[in-house]
């Protein structure tokens, strides 16, 4: 399994996608648990904006799954904060960590400017606004009265309830790969989530560029925790594999070809050689992600526990 200390805690993407059957919340339930079971790290979810897919808004869905299992982490992989409202999603999250008695990573990133103007939060400096997000909501996990003065948000003896079960508050993973996301992530963050559409390489040369970035913040490299989100496909026939998903990235990202970087495909003796890769660049955190099959790969890769 290669050196302990490089290798990355296994988590899985929860089935968010909702299908036509009435059966989903029973699949969900089902699947949170048998991954527990199997002794997986954590169930993942994650946000996309308004579109056809039916995919289950994910701060409730975790909620639903904190009331099933009782060890596993909860984690958002990502939320967008450019969708959100600072003091609802704090206290939002909170309510999930109380639930979990403390199991939520808050993973965040900024999210597209085109739907923000459709659920009005809109703004012409993004990064700016994201940075003032996190701030809030920390201060808003903190004691009453809550207090904040910013360009956006001005909050003055305020009481913010349910606090979170962790103190200070969940863990804040900053999402994104450019330049600004990482200063954040290196400057705010209590872990980053790196692009799932990216190759190990590009992976690689990310962490590299965070490490570089904490050290100028002065915060310790090992401090900060360093996650990944992995698209598995398992199976024989690699070129089948690969055809049957290009549709699927074209549809989601809009470009098919993303999947040769992304898409992990062949048998798990391989994907262990490919978690290892990653480990050794730094990852300390994966997010398995299944684009078929769900309960089938949750089987097979619990092998790599």
């Amino acid at each position: 399994m290669g050196d302990p200390r490089q290798w990355p805690r296994l988590g899985v993407d929860l089935p968010q996608i909702h299908g036509p059957t009435p059966g989903h919340a029973d699949a969900v339930r089902e699947f949170a648990v048998r991954a527990e079971e199997l002794g997986f790290d954590a169930c993942w979810v994650h946000e996309g904006a308004l579109g056809p897919v039916p995919s289950l808004e994910p701060v409730t869905l975790l909620g639903f799954v904190a009331a099933v299992t009782g060890r596993v982490r909860l984690g958002t992989s990502v939320v967008l904060a450019s969708l959100r409202q600072p003091l609802p999603l704090a206290r939002a999250m909170a309510t999930v960590d109380r639930l979990s008695q403390g199991r939520l990573i808050a993973g965040l990133a900024l999210g597209p400017r085109s739907a923000a103007g459709v659920y009005g939060t809109g703004d012409e400096r993004p990064g700016e606004r994201f940075s003032e997000l996190v701030d809030l909501l920390r201060a808003a996990w903190g004691d009453d009265p809550v207090a904040h003065r910013g360009r956006r948000w001005s909050v003055t003896d305020v009481s913010v309830q349910p606090k979170p079960w962790q103190r200070p508050g969940p863990p804040l993973w900053l999402g994104g790969r450019s330049r600004g996301a990482l200063r954040r992530a290196a400057a705010l963050g209590d872990g980053w989530i790196g692009s799932g559409v990216s190759s190990i390489e590009e992976f690689a040369h990310d962490v590299e560029e965070l490490r570089g970035l904490l050290d100028d913040a002065g915060r310790p490299v090992g401090g900060l925790a360093i996650a990944r989100r992995c698209y598995v496909v398992l199976g024989d026939d690699l070129n089948a594999a690969r055809d049957r998903h290009w549709a699927w990235f074209q549809a989601v990202y809009g470009d098919g070809d993303l999947g040769d970087r992304a898409l992990f495909v062949g048998r798990v003796a391989e994907l262990r050689a490919a978690i290892d890769e990653l480990g050794q660049a730094g990852a300390t955190d994966l997010i398995l992600s299944f684009l078929e099959r769900p309960g089938e790969h949750l089987e097979k890769l619990s092998q790599l526990l």
